[in-house]
């Protein structure tokens, strides 16, 4: 089995809400997200940092939805408290934010973490997607708790102390998603306008580019 844990608990200070609820063509963000995983995975843990309530009315009833169990804000919160639950081997963590995630890009990556303790793209520059990765959980669930107490919120730190790591090229993934619009996501309203662009079948020539 495998599981997907999506983090939603993250809010937007240049965007003025949870990003996970802003609207792209009819649909909030996160639903993007929960569609693509849903073809990858068997389980989809949504995690938020409040209005629990409202995100199980609002989302499929298939999907689980957790609440933050630290009141402290950092994606290692979400990813704890998703793999918490998780219960398998291997579990996918996401953003709420990134409407264009290719499910083959995924797919290859769960292929790539079989026997390490994660597998995450890596950009030439040395720039690392780990919100776009795969992790092995009872692997990193100690690492996030032992950080979590010295107050060590970034997860860079984490993954620096996993001993087996496979760091994926970013060119090998354009194998399965050529614009390399999985790791796309919504900071700013530009990016907003961006997306709707990204929608439209006539205009074929958007790329990205990381530097």
């Amino acid at each position: 089995m495998k599981t997907a844990i999506i983090l939603a608990g993250g809010k937007s200070s240049r965007l003025g809400k949870d990003k996970a609820l802003l609207n792209l063509r009819g649909k909030p963000l996160i639903i993007y997200v929960i569609n693509v995983a849903l073809e990858v995975v068997d389980k989809v843990i949504v995690v938020v940092k409040d209005k629990e309530e409202f995100y199980k009315n609002l989302l499929p009833k298939n999907i689980i939805i957790v609440k933050d169990i630290f009141n402290i804000q950092s994606p290692l919160v979400g990813m704890l408290t998703g793999m918490k639950i998780a219960s398998i081997d291997y579990s996918l963590v996401l953003p709420c934010d990134s409407p264009f995630i290719n499910t083959n890009l995924l797919k290859h990556l769960f292929k790539c973490a079989n026997g390490f303790d994660a597998a995450i793209p890596k950009w030439p520059n040395g720039y690392i997607e780990p919100l776009h990765s795969v992790y092995k959980v009872n692997t990193i669930i100690p690492l996030i708790e032992d950080a979590l107490k010295k107050g060590e919120l970034k997860i860079s730190k984490v993954i620096n102390k996993l001993k087996n790591v496979v760091y994926v090229p970013i060119e090998e993934l354009k194998k399965y998603d050529s614009k390399l619009l999985s790791f796309f996501n919504i900071n700013k309203l530009e990016d907003l306008k961006a997306a709707e662009i990204i929608f439209n079948p006539f205009i074929t020539s958007f790329f990205i580019k990381k530097t």
